[in-house]
């Protein structure tokens, strides 16, 4: 978010949060950054909400190079806000004015010089990230806590233990994933991490599961580190729109860098 000191300008703030106040802090500021950077610098415009104010500044900020990243894949028929549709259209009204883009993976990078009708194929970059690392003093009694857990539904040395950082979500698939669990010849836990922590406790009780549990929303670096507990990950996508089919997953980076197998669904990108 906006900060008068930062060299780096950002403008993630949603629309309705960003004051008249500190709109006008954030112009000043950017003129102000503008005026000592020259034509050889490069500005990046990072996703959809970073679009629209690109594009009010287009005459400004056309005098340098100027980089767009496509974080995601959306389409304006994809929606049924008018707020996202308004977000995504900006995105395709901008896409053609920037000097560079870059996209997700090559698959997006083919659709997105397609649909918007690009002059050069976008770069693709590959969402390639690690978790781990830090844990810090104050957060080691938080991994020994949810260790603990782990450790309990894990003492029969038969049991495989798979994981899902995907919250339990329909759109990526998480009832099919336990239904999957459920019925595996083996002795299993599935631990998932993630949001709607109370949507899939109710969901293992009303199918009255035994080897699922939901531990919520962790730190990364917490769950980097409990991540060493486990043998398989799960990283499943939908198909019902573009940007799910032709996903650009780091989960799946950070099972492969932990050197824990994967398991995916079957979209391409995958």
């Amino acid at each position: 978010k906006y900060t008068p000191n930062s060299d780096l300008l950002r403008s993630d703030v949603n629309y309705y949060e960003l004051t008249f106040i500190n709109c006008l802090r954030l112009f000043k500021y950017f003129f102000n950054y503008m005026r000592r950077t020259s034509s050889s610098d490069f500005i990046v415009i990072d996703n959809r909400k970073a679009a629209c104010f690109a594009l009010l500044f287009y005459p400004i900020i056309r005098h340098r190079i100027v980089i767009y990243d496509m974080r995601e894949f959306y389409l304006c028929e994809n929606y049924n806000s008018f707020r996202n549709k308004i977000g995504t259209y900006f995105e395709s009204c901008f896409v053609n004015l920037a000097d560079l883009v870059l996209c997700a993976n090559q698959q997006r990078a083919r659709l997105a010089k397609v649909h918007h009708n690009l002059k050069a194929k976008p770069i693709p970059t590959e969402n390639n990230r690690q978790i781990g690392g830090d844990v810090g003093i104050v957060k080691l009694d938080v991994v020994e806590e949810y260790k603990k857990i782990i450790l309990t539904r894990s003492q029969d040395k038969e049991r495989i233990n798979f994981v899902s950082t995907d919250g339990f979500s329909i759109e990526r698939r998480t009832p099919e994933i336990i239904e999957v669990c459920s019925q595996f010849p083996k002795k299993i836990n599935l631990f998932i991490f993630g949001k709607n922590q109370q949507k899939a406790h109710k969901y293992i009780v009303d199918h009255d599961l035994t080897n699922v549990v939901h531990l919520g929303s962790v730190d990364g670096n917490v769950l980097g580190e409990l991540l060493g507990l486990m043998d398989v990950g799960f990283v499943v996508y939908g198909s019902h729109d573009l940007n799910n089919s032709y996903c650009a997953s780091g989960k799946i980076y950070e099972f492969i860098h932990l050197g824990i197998p994967v398991v995916t669904s079957d979209n391409m990108p995958l």
